[in-house]
């Protein structure tokens, strides 16, 4: 056992200014006891004993001590490693680095100055087809933003600062492709609302027929079926499968093909069908049943329209010589009110008449409401609810 030393007094000493701490209240330390007590009580640490105070910063600093020679021993390695690197380069006399050339040299390094000289004749390149910078700003400015922004936009209710990526302020080329793209879609969206204006609708399509049955001799005895002057459909509709189906209510159904387009084409010849060859009886009457079917570009159209046709003496039927009378026409800028617009025929008399718009302010305004009178001489078009003015349509109107 060591021999014990004579007792010290443990009375406060000034704690050295390196050795100086903030106790738990944050009141800095500068007196400690030489070793820590509470009461009699030994309560030593590097906070309460000044003597464990020195041990524990002497070891800090010991451990620091040896953190910096082993980082002071790196240096020094790395020093002497850059020194022959340098000795080795003054030696080749090639002083200048190797880059990465990227897609001037296919991902291969390369001497800086060549990269260098690369970019620099591709950016004559550019400068030549770009134009110079001042020219780049007019272009910029070019836009008009100012006028531009306040523009009504197609696609939206706002003008076209309201676009969603819309800038406002361009400064630059790719705010003015950006704005160019946005103005680019937002005019297709005009157009695409052009188009459907233009494109008719299934109810400008009028689809009718009008027929007669002829009882006469072998291939006389048939019926025949008139369109033209009785169905009138835009021009940018083809024909998708119509067929004309005749029954004569005992049995027997006769059904063919019909070009709905081309027979309702103005002087085109009428449908003749024989009563001989086919499952036909001849009967008093017969049921004539359009299944129309007609598209566009835009949509597609159906309709049914169905006829009972009784034997009418009209001599040689087959050949088409006696014909429906009808009268056609156009209304501009008319009015539709309670009281009606008569439709202006010069038939003796009228037995049925029919109206198309030929716009979509009419198309809308019909839609809320008309119907047709007659009074055997005149057709008279009437609004079920409040005047329509200015209205266009074509008519039709039959004897």
């Amino acid at each position: 056992m060591a021999q014990l030393q004579p007792f010290v007094s443990n009375v406060p000493l000034q704690v050295a200014k390196n050795l100086r701490f903030n106790n738990a209240n944050n009141i800095p330390v500068t007196e400690m006891l030489p070793v820590g007590m509470n009461g009699i009580v030994v309560n030593d640490s590097p906070t309460t004993g000044y003597i464990s105070r020195i041990g524990a910063v002497l070891s800090n600093q010991i451990d620091l001590y040896n953190q910096v020679t082993q980082t002071l021993a790196t240096y020094g390695q790395d020093i002497a490693s850059l020194d022959s690197r340098v000795d080795a380069l003054e030696i080749s006399g090639n002083t200048v680095p190797n880059v990465n050339g990227h897609c001037f040299t296919g991902d291969a390094l390369s001497p800086i100055t060549t990269v260098v000289e690369l970019m620099a004749e591709s950016a004559c390149d550019y400068n030549t087809v770009l134009g110079t910078t001042s020219a780049l700003m007019e272009a910029i400015l070019a836009e008009g933003a100012s006028t531009l922004n306040v523009l009504a936009a197609f696609s939206q209710a706002s003008a076209m600062a309201g676009l969603s990526g819309w800038i406002s302020d361009p400064k630059t080329i790719a705010d003015t492709i950006n704005n160019l793209w946005l103005s680019y879609l937002d005019s297709r969206a005009g157009v695409a609302n052009a188009i459907s204006q233009m494109t008719p609708a299934c109810s400008q399509a009028i689809v009718n027929f009008y027929t007669r049955f002829s009882l006469g001799s072998g291939s006389t005895s048939g019926i025949a079926v008139y369109f033209s002057g009785y169905s009138f459909i835009p021009t940018a509709y083809v024909d998708n499968g119509s067929t004309i189906t005749i029954t004569d209510g005992i049995g027997g159904i006769y059904t063919t093909g019909v070009d709905l387009i081309a027979r309702s084409q103005p002087g085109a010849d009428r449908l003749f069908v024989g009563i001989s060859g086919t499952s036909l009886a001849v009967v008093p009457s017969y049921t004539v049943t359009l299944d129309s079917k007609i598209k566009s570009s835009y949509n597609t159209c159906t309709k049914v329209v169905v006829h009972t046709t009784t034997e009418t003496p009209c001599g040689d039927c087959s050949s088409g010589s006696t014909a429906p009378i009808y009268q056609t026409g156009t209304s501009s800028d008319v009015t539709i009110d309670p009281t009606g617009y008569t439709i202006p025929t010069t038939l003796p008399s009228v037995s049925f008449a029919d109206i198309v718009p030929i716009d979509g302010t009419t198309a809308s305004a019909l839609a809320q409401g008309y119907f047709i009178s007659f009074n055997g001489t005149t057709a008279i078009v009437k609004s079920t609810g409040p005047t329509i003015p200015n209205m266009n349509f074509k008519w039709v109107a039959y004897a």
